[in-house]
């Protein structure tokens, strides 16, 4: 016997929405394919093009900040300090920006037939998920090199929770994502400022520098900024430092369950009504 499904304008409780999306892995696996393969297609190189990017812009960084400016590394070679950051921050930025365009990029088909909204969001972050992957291997051949040289790496038990800290940042950038790609649909005006915003976010987050080198007057800012201590951890645990303290790790925990939840409310609030903005 077929079953029906009644859809209607009604508000969705958080229960209501995670067993939606539980039900929607078919339509996420699909979203991932066809963006992957959207990825890929007329191109030469392939993924190749993901090895490159951060690969090339860590060597920039290593030329400018590390030769030019002196900016200490902790005592990790500067090639790997910067290339662990340009991945993570490649994740975070180009996942973000997806995301926040959700919305406008599936407009077509969102008012052809009705899913789960928050798929698109979640398949975002599996390929962003993907294309981290293919870097984060970049970077342990970097590694592996380093450490047959002359490189005395520290591994410890810490790097155990590099999957902890990935999966914190993910929830960041869906809470992000959908937060400002409720807007953007109404409002695309914040699209102008979006790519803008990111890119000077990234002076505020330790990518070119490391929390230490910060002065201790102004570390409050850990406080505010989220993606800090995120960052900081990341790194620290693959080359066995000591993890950024507790408090700022609290603090943003606490940040990100905030965003999540308004985040998720807007969302919610903004979908009753997303085909006839769109």
């Amino acid at each position: 016997m077929e079953t029906q499904r009644i859809i209607d304008n009604k508000n969705k409780s958080f229960k209501d929405i995670f067993f939606e999306v539980l039900n929607s892995f078919e339509v996420i696996f699909f979203l991932v394919k066809r963006d992957f393969v959207i990825m890929y297609k007329q191109t030469i190189l392939g993924p190749i093009w993901y090895l490159l990017q951060p690969l090339i812009t860590s060597f920039v960084f290593l030329i400018i900040f590390n030769k030019f400016a002196n900016i200490p590394t902790n005592g990790i070679p500067p090639l790997l300090f910067y290339l662990i950051a340009n991945i993570s921050w490649i994740f975070f930025s180009s996942t973000f920006n997806s995301t926040s365009l959700t919305l406008i990029n599936n407009a077509d088909i969102y008012k052809k037939v009705y899913f789960c909204r928050l798929a698109p969001p979640i398949a975002n972050i599996i390929i962003g998920f993907i294309k981290f992957l293919f870097q984060f291997i970049l970077m342990l051949f970097v590694y592996m090199w380093y450490f047959f040289s002359d490189f005395e790496s520290q591994i410890s038990v810490t790097c155990l929770f590099l999957p902890l800290f990935l999966l914190h940042l993910s929830i960041i950038i869906f809470a992000l994502g959908i937060f400002i790609c409720s807007f953007t649909i109404k409002y695309r005006d914040l699209l102008m400022i979006l790519n803008f915003g990111t890119q000077m976010l990234m002076f505020a987050t330790p990518v070119i520098y490391s929390f230490s080198s910060i002065p201790e007057k102004y570390k409050f800012f850990a406080y505010i900024n989220p993606l800090i201590p995120i960052f900081e951890n990341i790194r620290n645990s693959l080359f066995g430092l000591p993890l950024i303290d507790f408090n700022y790790y609290l603090s943003s925990i606490f940040v990100t369950f905030i965003l999540f939840f308004l985040g998720l409310k807007i969302f919610l609030k903004y979908e009753k009504n997303l085909v006839d903005t769109i």
